[in-house]
């Protein structure tokens, strides 16, 4: 869906997708306002990270690490990003990405899984 919002970087109010051209050089990137708003949370069990499990709160994990991708309606690959939401996507993740992907997400991250604490 790239082109969409108002063509000058910053939020388009319509759609909630701040876009962001210096995110990734040259290329646009469509970015979910929400990323003003994620905190890092740090430790994070599974049985938490299964509570985030719709659109609108969406937490998925890669390698160990927890990502906030709440409302990210946009995403390039439009919402197959949902489908591993409350999950380990690692290897769903893996499959569909470059492996330059991984610094993308870095600013999305909240927290690492605390596998000691989890109980499944």
């Amino acid at each position: 869906l790239m082109g969409r919002g108002t063509g000058k970087g910053g939020e388009n109010p319509k759609d909630g997708v701040q876009n962001d051209a210096a995110a990734i050089g040259t290329n646009l990137t469509l970015r979910p306002t929400s990323l003003g708003k994620i905190q890092y949370v740090g430790k994070i069990t599974l049985d938490e990270l299964k509570k985030h499990r719709i659109p609108g709160d969406a937490w998925l994990l890669v390698k160990g690490k927890v990502y906030d991708v709440s409302g990210w309606n946009d995403h390039p690959g439009g919402n197959v990003i949902f489908t591993t939401v409350g999950e380990d996507a690692t290897d769903v993740f893996s499959a569909f990405h470059a492996g330059s992907s991984y610094q993308f997400l870095k600013e999305f991250e909240i927290g690492e899984i605390d596998y000691e604490n989890s109980s499944s």
